[in-house]
């Protein structure tokens, strides 16, 4: 088998052979393999959803989903933009003669981006281009048309996920606040959370008290996000943490992780510090969200401090993208 069906040929392992419509979710890409890992499991989870996996045994596709509203799906698969097999337009077009035996005319391209940086404005469609312009040029695949879907971060109904984060989020610091004895206090780098939320612990040594219990009130909360250097790309951000009651807080670009936490250490009062909640605008775990718990920890912030799990780590990030897609086949 030619390495470049090899890299590709599990996109089509659970296929409807009934659609004429595939979907490739496409990925910035990393060196990190947890990254591709999200990715992939993202795209199986949205087959059992979708109804797009084969029934067990006999080689048949399910029935699609009774929540599609058009004609079921051919098939879910992933590429990446960038430190790939192939360029994303090669990874397309490999795609496309794939899918092409199953009868699909119709290939939409959902970007699992959350900001609509450069990636999103000029490389994507540039690589759709590309690709499009080949595929006109093979009688094979002459009749399939590419279609580029709005990034994933344009969705508004990425607030509900968000939402499921921060209530996680909420119980992990409630257990770090839970009524201590009157003598006891919190120590600094109490250490890294397990289960549904990850990331980074700290105190700062300070008397404990009793309190009323934890509410989403009594935190202060960051979203924590990448940032871009391009103007106007990171307003979505701030409009979403005002939505969740939280600081925008980038990785590159201001207010920073540190910005947020000198503010956590300006509101404490009576020797009694408000827990700091940083929700992680990452759809995946990767160096950077690695290098936030780090820093997070270092930092030693009043009290307790703690950066959830990204996004894919919730079950509502399914539930999103597959409506997307849903919407786009109507």
């Amino acid at each position: 088998m030619r390495e470049r069906d090899r890299v590709l040929s599990p996109m089509i392992s659970a296929a409807n052979p009934a659609a004429k419509t595939a979907y490739l979710l496409v990925t910035h890409g990393s060196r990190d393999p947890r990254s591709q890992a999200g990715a992939e499991q993202l795209a199986e989870q949205l087959r059992e959803r979708l109804g797009v996996n084969r029934a067990a045994g006999n080689g048949k596709a399910s029935s699609p989903n009774s929540g599609l509203n058009s004609e079921p799906i051919a098939a879910i698969a992933t590429a990446v933009l960038e430190l790939g097999p192939a360029p994303l337009h090669c990874q397309i077009e490999q795609f496309a003669h794939q899918v092409a035996t199953l009868g699909v005319t119709s290939i939409k391209l959902l970007p699992l981006f959350l900001l609509p940086g450069v990636h999103v404005r000029e490389d994507l469609p540039e690589e759709l281009a590309q690709a499009q312009a080949t595929l006109t040029q093979q009688v094979e695949v002459a009749d399939i048309v590419l279609e580029l879907l709005p990034h994933l971060g344009a969705e508004a109904a990425l607030l509900p996920v968000l939402q499921a984060q921060q209530q996680a989020l909420l119980t992990e610091l409630a257990r770090q606040c839970e009524p201590l004895p009157e003598t006891a206090f919190v120590g600094a780098g109490a250490g890294a959370v397990s289960g549904a939320v990850s990331g980074a612990v700290s105190g700062a040594g300070e008397l404990a008290h009793a309190s009323a219990p934890l509410t989403v009130d009594d935190v202060d909360w960051a979203l924590l996000a990448h940032g871009s250097r391009r103007g106007g790309a990171v307003a979505a951000i701030a409009d979403l943490a005002h939505a969740m009651g939280a600081r925008p807080a980038y990785w590159v670009g201001s207010p920073s992780l540190t910005d947020c936490i000198n503010v956590q250490r300006g509101r404490g009062t009576d020797h009694r510090y408000r827990p700091l909640g940083c929700l992680s605008y990452f759809l995946f775990e990767g160096g950077i969200t690695d290098r936030l718990a780090i820093q997070l920890q270092a930092a030693k912030a009043d009290g307790p401090a703690m950066l959830s799990a990204p996004l894919g780590a919730f079950s509502a990030l399914v539930e999103v993208v597959a409506e997307a897609m849903e919407r786009s086949l109507t």
